[in-house]
Formats: structure tokens, C-alpha cells, sequence
């Protein structure tokens, strides 16, 4: 016996395996797909499961859609209640996570000369609804700058330092998709209660990836992604948002099917 031989069994056992998984999904061709991280085919199963519900509208619309399909809200809110650590009716459902966070950007009340607070690294629709709001309506957007490898003291006291008694958001990002780095949003947003700032959170890259509880975030807003980033493999256009109950009417999660629309 070669007691220095090399033990391929597992390196074997390890490609079958993604094989398996890769019979899984569509094919794809002509490229393959490495952005996952803002939008990823679903599997196969899933795929089938959607043109079938479009099939079956298309065969009664007014009767299978709203009768029938929609019925099955409740329980999904209910599904994703659980996941995300919130009540279901904290949550919206939306099409994708930029359309979740904008339904906070465009819908927060805010007047002239009103401060937000964003960085140069949340997504760029995200920065296009806070900008197009500074156009608008004059309210002053501040970027915080910061280099992502800063430390987490750092980056806080960033957003401290930009603080004014005129600051009404927040606008942070759970995760970049820059890198992948991971904000002290908990601290961020215990920071901002303290002073009666508003927190949206884009949490489009962390829901599935890493436990999020809605609670011990604390914020205002939370977008996160059923798909794309995001490991529940639903299909191609599902998020969804929440909002905490102690806090005013009008602010919630938004979880979403799609990841990004820019």
C-alpha cells in the first residue's frame, strides 16, 4: 500500500455532488452567471412553478388572480414573519429592493433643508432616490465617507460626526456589494433612536446569507431580497420590507422577489 498516495475519493464525491446541484437550473449559456449578488437564475422547480401561475391567470384573470392566488398572501407573510423576526403585518411585498427602499425614500416626509445622511458605497439607486429628493425638494443630502476596510468605530464615527440637529435619515447598508462588508448597523441605528433619526436599511445582500432579526436591527425600514443575493432561491423578482411595531404607521419592511432594478 502507498501510504503517500493522494485520496481523490472525495474530490470525486465533492464534484458530483455539484453536478447534482447544477442539474438543478436552466442552463446557462451563452455565459455564465457571476453577479448573483444582484440577480441569480432560481432553480428549475421554481421557474416552472412561475409560468405556471402565469398560465394559470391567463386562463380566468379576475378570478384566479385575486380569488385564488392572492389568498395565499397571508400565509406567505406569515413564512417570511418567522425569517426575518417580525409580525406579518410589518411586512410589504414589492417586485425588488430598490422599489422597496424607494417606497421610503419617496415616502418619508421630509422639507426643505432636512438633512439625510448616505455614504459613497450604498447602491446607486439608492443614492439616485435620496439625490433626486435633494433636487426636488432641497433637502441636503451629506455623504459620509469612509473606506470600506475602516474599522467599525470608524465608520460609526462617520456618521456620528455628520450629525446635526437638521438630520432626519439614515440611509445604511447592511452589507456592501462592493465587498461584502458588514456595517454595525445595530449600533448605527441605537445611535439614530437616541436622536430621533430615521433608519432605512438595505438588506438586500444579508437576508438568507447571515441571521437578520428585524427586532435587534431596531430600524425604521428593512429591504431585504428573496432572491438574487440572498440564498432563498425564490424567483427572479421577489422582496419584500418590514417595519417595527413601535414605531409609527407608515414605516415597515419591504421584501422583495427581484433583487435590484437601477
Amino acid at each position: 500500500m502507498n501510504f503517500f498516495a493522494i485520496d481523490r475519493s472525495a474530490e470525486h464525491e465533492g464534484e458530483a455532488e455539484w453536478e447534482r446541484i447544477r442539474a438543478k437550473y436552466p442552463p446557462q449559456e451563452p455565459f455564465l452567471n457571476l453577479n448573483n449578488a444582484a440577480v441569480s437564475p432560481p432553480p428549475t422547480v421554481v421557474e416552472e412553478a412561475t409560468v405556471d401561475a402565469y398560465r394559470f391567470i391567463s386562463r380566468n384573470p379576475d378570478y384566479n388572480m385575486w380569488s385564488k392566488l392572492d389568498t395565499a398572501l397571508p400565509h406567505i407573510k406569515r413564512e417570511l414573519a418567522e425569517l426575518i423576526d417580525c409580525s406579518p403585518g410589518e411586512i410589504a411585498l414589492n417586485r425588488n429592493s430598490s422599489e422597496g427602499l424607494s417606497t421610503a425614500i419617496f415616502g418619508i416626509p421630509l422639507t426643505k433643508g432636512d438633512q439625510v445622511l448616505i455614504s459613497p458605497w450604498d447602491y446607486p439607486s439608492v443614492r439616485a432616490g435620496w439625490l433626486q429628493r435633494q433636487q426636488r425638494e432641497g433637502i441636503e443630502v451629506v455623504n459620509c465617507t469612509f473606506d470600506l476596510m475602516d474599522s467599525d468605530d470608524d465608520i460609526i464615527e462617520s456618521y456620528v460626526q455628520a450629525m446635526t440637529p437638521r438630520t432626519r435619515v439614515l440611509q445604511l447598508t447592511h452589507m456592501y456589494h462592493w465587498n461584502g462588508r458588514v456595517l454595525p448597523v445595530n449600533r448605527l441605528c441605537e445611535i439614530a433612536r437616541e436622536r430621533d433619526i430615521m433608519t432605512v436599511v438595505d438588506g438586500a445582500q444579508t437576508f438568507a446569507q447571515m441571521p437578520v432579526s428585524f427586532r435587534e436591527l431596531d430600524c425604521d425600514f428593512l429591504s431585504p431580497a428573496c432572491t438574487s443575493g440572498s440564498v432563498l432561491l425564490s424567483a427572479t423578482g421577489c422582496w419584500s420590507s418590514a417595519n417595527a411595531g413601535s414605531i409609527p404607521p407608515g414605516h415597515c419592511l419591504h421584501l422583495s422577489t427581484s433583487p435590484r432594478c437601477t
